[in-house]
Formats: structure tokens, C-alpha cells, sequence
């Protein structure tokens, strides 16, 4: 059995324990079991004294992902607990590891114990130049000795020179592939924040030209902490809800241009929606499933709907409708990387066909529109279809 070893003792200077910090919308606590299940640990034993509320509060968000969590408070208890031929990991105080296998640092019989000469932190000097790294994966018989210390003893720093004295293999951090590399370590509020920066700028994707919608609000995301994702994702979620129902209204008052731009907004609403969750999920790495999701169909349907009640009521005019909305949705699929990302732009289209209807050519737009957005379909499609047959002819 694989099990993990964390603690939750180290305060801050404003008396705040570390483990119970905030980063990312999850605290260091819940970082480092995550990082402990992505390595495949089975069993996550947590050291500490006296839990307090706010531990207390961090310890059931755990067990309610049906976690096997212990908490103790001494070396005793934890030898209970193992068996010799057990995997023990353990993580020092603050650390935040990211983007974690099963299969790393740990195989078969492997024990190593991570060192670094550069890195900033508190963590115990194991001679001159070198300091561990907050992290070390050992067999659990080296642990057998604590049976035989006092209980105050500090067992993650035992541990660390029981570890040395068994002469477990020393490996620096900088050898880490890039995936690895990128670890935190939170000592205050400060490193919090620092952390929630980089883990925010590690999701950016560059986002084309062409897609304004998308850029304007990766611009208003990278304004909003990660640890405030959630709460976007509601706000802009029930703001969509409402600019959706004032467009309709509108609409059905006969004030299309109005009931337009009204909707492009809500669109835009739901863009933001949709990133924020899309970005949180990237984040948490799917520790936290964010329960208000917004369909991927509703920015079509809400085009289709608010376009509907804009346009002539009759038959055909209606039907331009569906047909200029389902051509951009083919037109996204298929045309290149450059201009898919306008042929899926609701906010811009919707704003574009306000104009139109200020100007009394909605109907016209919407033909000219979907005539577009086909030509370009069946355009790529040709495309793409000579080169497969260039591709499958034979050379003679």
C-alpha cells in the first residue's frame, strides 16, 4: 500500500495555520492530497495537533471525496498504521506539487528524497549547499524506529535523518522534467498569492485574431484571482439569464435592434461563464467539478430564439434564421484556425446583426450571412477532399 504523510503544524507569523491557506480556490492541505491520489497513495495520514475548526472544516472537504484520511498526533500512531513493505510518502509543510503520476518518482523498490541548493524555504539543511525540497518517498520500515522515540518528537524530520542514515538515494530538483518543476511553496500570504499568479498564468491559451469575444474576456479573466472562478461562473451565469429575458422581451415589443444588442451581451455573458469553468477545471485539475456548467448548445439556441422573434413573422424569414446560425456552427468546424474562431463568435454576430436591424436589412444580413458561412464549408471541404486524393493517388 502506498500512503502519504502530511502535516498540518507550521503557523504563520499572523498565527494562521499553513495547511488551511487558500490557493486557487482549495487550500494547501487539499493541494497536497491531491497531488498524494495523482501519485496513487491509497491512504492519506495527516499529522497534527488539536484540530481547530477551520482544520476541522478542511479535513470533511476531504472525506467527502471518499478519501481514507487518519489524523494523529504522533510517531506512535503512525507506526500503527504501516506495514514494512508499504510506500511512505511525505510532503514537508507548504508544498503545493503540481501535475502528478502515479508512476513518478516512485517504482518498484525506488526511495529518493528530493534536495535543492536554490530553493527558498524553511525546510531542514541536509549539509552545506543542499536543503530538502519538501518532498521524500521511503519504505515504510525506515518509520519502525519512531516507535522507540518520545511522542513530542518531530516525526517529518525524524523521518528526513532516518531516511539519510539508510542511506536513501538524495535527488536534486533540478533534474525534474518541466512537468514537475513547477512547484510552490507557501510560507505566508504572500507565496499564496505569488502561487495563485503562476498556476493562473500556467492555463493562458493563446487565443486567435480573430476571435474578439474570446480575447476580451480572457482579458477580464486574467483580472479575477482563481480563488474568485467559482463566483464568476455563477454571476455571469445568472447575468446571461437575465440579459437573455430583456431580450426577449424587447424582441417581442418590437424593438429588435435593441433586443440584439441585448443579446450579444448575454452571449458574451456566457462566454465568460463558460472560460471561468473551463479555467477552474484546468486549475483544480478536476478536484473540483463546478456544478453550474453552461451548455455548449446555449449560445446557438439563444441566437436562434432571440433571432426568430426579430425577424418578419413569416416562414421564410424564421428559417434564415436557424440557417444563418447553423452555418456558422458548420463554418467553425471546418474552415481554418483562423477564421473558425469568428464563424463561432455569437457576441460579434449578434452585434453585428443589430446593426443590421437598425439599419432594416436583418433579413438581408441573415441570407448574405449564412451564404457566407456555407460558401466557406463547401469551400474547405473541397479542399480538404483534393488533398486526401492527392495524397491516396499512387506514383507512377
Amino acid at each position: 500500500m502506498r500512503t502519504a504523510l502530511l502535516s498540518a503544524r507550521v503557523k504563520t507569523q499572523d498565527d494562521i495555520l499553513l495547511a488551511i491557506i487558500s490557493i486557487a480556490d482549495m487550500s494547501v492541505l487539499e493541494h497536497q492530497c491531491k497531488a498524494a491520489m495523482g501519485l496513487g497513495c491509497e491512504r492519506i495520514v495527516c499529522l497534527c495537533d488539536e484540530p481547530d475548526r477551520d482544520l476541522q472544516a478542511v479535513l470533511k472537504k476531504v472525506e467527502k471525496r471518499e478519501i481514507d484520511i487518519h489524523v494523529i498526533s504522533g510517531p506512535t500512531q503512525l507506526v500503527s498504521l504501516l506495514d514494512a513493505d508499504d510506500d511512505l510518502i511525505i510532503f514537508g509543510e507548504g508544498l503545493i506539487p503540481r501535475h502528478l503520476r502515479k508512476d513518478d518518482f516512485v517504482v518498484g523498490n525506488q526511495s529518493l528524497i528530493l534536495t535543492s541548493s536554490n530553493f527558498r524555504t524553511n525546510y531542514e539543511r541536509i549539509d552545506a549547499e543542499r536543503r530538502w525540497a519538501g518532498f521524500m518517498s521511503i519504505r515504510a520500515r525506515i518509520a519502525f524506529d519512531l516507535a522507540n522515540l518520545p511522542p513530542d518528537v518531530d516525526v517529518v524530520s525524524m523521518l528526513l535523518r532516518l531516511a539519510l542514515q539508510g542511506n536513501v538515494e538524495l535527488f536534486p530538483i533540478s533534474n525534474l522534467e518541466p512537468r514537475l518543476s513547477r512547484w510552490f511553496v507557501v510560507e505566508d500570504f504572500d507565496d499564496a498569492e505569488r502561487a495563485e499568479r503562476e498556476i493562473a498564468s500556467a492555463q493562458s491559451e493563446p487565443i486567435s485574431w480573430t476571435d474578439l469575444s474570446g480575447r476580451l474576456s480572457s482579458e477580464i479573466l486574467h483580472r479575477i484571482s482563481p480563488g474568485d472562478l467559482s463566483k464568476t461562473v455563477r454571476s455571469s451565469l445568472v447575468l446571461s439569464m437575465g440579459l437573455l429575458a430583456s431580450a426577449m422581451l424587447c424582441a417581442v415589443s418590437g424593438n429588435f435592434s435593441i433586443a440584439l444588442s441585448i443579446a450579444a451581451l448575454a452571449a458574451f455573458a456566457m462566454r465568460i461563464c463558460t472560460s471561468a469553468s473551463r479555467r477552474r477545471q484546468d486549475i483544480m485539475a478536476d478536484w473540483n467539478i463546478d456544478p453550474f456548467r453552461m451548455p455548449r448548445y446555449a449560445p446557438d439556441l439563444s441566437s436562434i430564439v432571440i433571432l426568430v422573434l426579430s425577424v418578419e413573422p413569416d416562414l421564410q424569414a424564421r428559417l434564415l434564421a436557424f440557417l444563418a446560425v447553423g452555418s456558422a456552427s458548420v463554418a467553425a468546424r471546418l474552415t481554418s484556425s483562423t477564421l473558425g474562431p469568428f464563424w463561432n463568435d455569437r457576441p460579434v454576430h449578434l452585434a453585428i446583426f443589430a446593426i443590421c436591424a437598425a439599419n432594416g436589412s436583418l433579413t438581408d444580413s441573415l441570407a448574405i450571412f449564412a451564404a457566407i458561412g456555407l460558401s466557406l464549408a463547401m469551400f474547405e471541404t473541397l479542399n480538404a477532399s483534393s488533398r486526401s486524393d492527392d495524397c491516396t493517388r499512387p506514383n507512377v
